[in-house]
C-alpha cells in the first residue's frame, strides 16, 4: 500500500466514524493546535451556493492564473481522486504533495472530520498563494472554511439541500450560507426574491453591499463547460476577477474545467451527458441544459441526500430507460425511484440501450459512471 493509499484510508476511516459536523468550536481548537494557518492566507476568495460553487471557483482560478499569480483553490466533492480537492495554479496537486500535507495534520485523526482536515490540509498548502479561492463544504455560517478572512464573499444560486442541518425552507438555508459575509464586498448571482431578501438583511446588518450579477446572454464559444448554468457562473466569476483588480475578457476563462460539470462523450448507443447534479436545485439546471426528447437515465443517489424533491424534477421528463446505482445501503434503493417509470439496477450500461444518456446523481457515482463505460477520464 503507498503512502497516499494510506493516507486516503485513514480519511475514509474518518468519515465513516466522525461523519459531518455542522460547527465551528472544535475546529478552531485544532486551527490553534496547528500554528492558526488560515491567518496566514492572503488574499481569498470565500464562494458559498447550493450548485454552481465549484464551476464558479474553477473560473475565477483561471483568471487568476491567466494575470500570472499562485493561486490555491480548495474543492469538493472530488470525483476521481482525493487530489481533486487541493488545486494549485488550477491543476490538482500531485499524490506526493498530498501525502506530505497529509502528515501534518495526521496528529487530528479522531478529533476532526474528514473535512476539517482535508481544510486544514488547504490552509497550509495555501500559505505561498497570492489568492486562495476556498469553496464552503456545506451552508456557510458554521462551515470549516468560515475562519477565513475573505477579500471578496460569493454567492452562487441557492436552493434547497442540506435540509436536515441546514432548515427546511429557503430563508433558512439562505441564513446559514450568508453567514459567510464578514465583510465587503459581496458578488452573488441572481437568486430566488426570498433568497435575495434573506441576503439583503445579512448585508445591512454587516454593514456592506451586495453586488448583483445577472447571466450572461450566451455562453461564449470554445468554453470547454458547456451547460447553459455556466452563463449565471461565468458571469459571477468575472465580476469577482474585475473587483479584485483583474479585468478579464470571458474568452480568458474558457479553458477552465471541473470534472464532471455537463461532460460530453460517447458510447455505443449515442451521446452520454455526465453531471453531478444531487439535489433538486442542481437537477433543474442540468435538466434546463439537456436538449429536448427522450434520453435514458442512469442516477446514482447518496442515501443521506434528500431524494423526494429531485424525482419531483426528474418527473417532469419522459425517460426511456432508467438504471439506478445502488450499490449498498448507503444509496437509495431502486425501489424508491418506482414514480420515474419501471426502474432496473445497473452495474453497467446495458446492451442493446440505444440513445442518448443522461448520467446523474451524486459525484462519488458520475466518476465511477464514467469508469464503467471504459470511456478514461474526462
Amino acid at each position: 500500500m503507498t503512502g497516499f493509499d494510506q493516507a486516503i484510508e485513514q480519511l475514509s476511516g474518518t468519515m465513516r466514524s466522525g461523519g459531518m459536523r455542522y460547527c465551528l468550536s472544535r475546529f478552531l481548537d485544532l486551527l490553534n493546535r496547528l500554528g492558526h494557518p488560515h491567518h496566514r492566507l492572503k488574499r481569498v476568495v470565500h464562494v458559498a451556493g447550493t450548485n454552481g460553487k465549484g464551476s464558479t471557483c474553477a473560473y475565477i482560478t483561471q483568471g487568476l492564473v491567466a494575470q500570472g499569480l499562485n493561486v490555491g483553490t480548495f474543492l469538493s466533492p472530488h470525483v476521481w481522486s482525493y487530489t481533486e480537492r487541493l488545486w494549485w495554479n488550477g491543476v490538482p496537486i500531485s499524490e506526493e504533495q498530498f501525502v506530505n500535507l497529509f502528515s501534518q495534520v495526521a496528529w487530528a485523526v479522531g478529533d476532526a472530520t474528514e473535512f476539517e482536515l482535508l481544510t486544514m490540509m488547504a490552509f497550509l498548502a495555501f500559505e505561498s498563494a497570492d489568492v486562495s479561492v476556498i469553496e464552503v463544504g456545506i451552508g456557510g455560517r458554521l462551515d470549516a472554511t468560515n475562519v477565513v478572512t475573505p477579500s471578496v464573499s460569493v454567492l452562487t444560486p441557492i436552493g434547497l439541500d442540506h435540509q436536515a442541518i441546514l432548515g427546511n425552507t429557503l430563508a433558512e438555508i439562505a441564513s446559514e450560507k450568508a453567514g459567510i459575509i464578514k465583510q465587503g464586498p459581496v458578488i452573488s448571482a441572481m437568486q430566488d426574491p426570498e433568497v435575495e431578501g434573506v441576503i439583503q438583511r445579512v448585508c445591512e446588518t454587516q454593514g456592506v453591499v451586495c453586488e448583483w450579477v445577472k447571466p450572461w446572454d450566451l455562453l461564449p464559444d470554445g468554453f470547454m463547460m458547456t451547460g447553459g448554468y455556466q452563463r449565471q457562473n461565468g458571469a459571477v466569476a468575472e465580476r469577482v476577477l474585475r473587483q479584485l483588480g483583474y479585468p478579464v475578457n470571458p474568452l480568458e476563462l474558457a479553458s477552465a474545467r471541473i470534472p464532471g460539470r455537463f461532460s460530453v462523450g460517447r458510447y455505443d448507443g449515442g451521446c452520454v451527458w455526465v453531471d453531478g447534479a444531487h439535489n433538486a436545485h442542481g437537477l433543474q439546471a442540468v435538466l434546463g441544459s439537456l436538449s429536448e426528447g427522450v434520453h435514458h437515465l442512469w442516477i446514482g443517489v447518496l442515501a443521506r441526500k434528500e431524494l423526494d424533491d429531485m424525482l419531483g424534477v426528474l418527473g417532469t421528463r419522459r425517460w426511456g430507460r432508467v438504471g439506478v446505482y445502488a450499490p449498498d445501503a448507503g444509496w437509495h434503493p431502486a425501489s424508491e425511484y418506482a414514480g420515474l417509470g419501471v426502474i432496473e439496477t445497473w452495474d453497467r450500461v446495458p446492451d442493446g440501450l440505444c440513445g442518448d444518456l443522461l448520467v446523474t446523481g451524486s459525484f462519488y457515482w458520475i466518476g465511477e459512471a464514467w469508469r464503467r463505460m471504459g470511456m478514461g477520464e474526462f
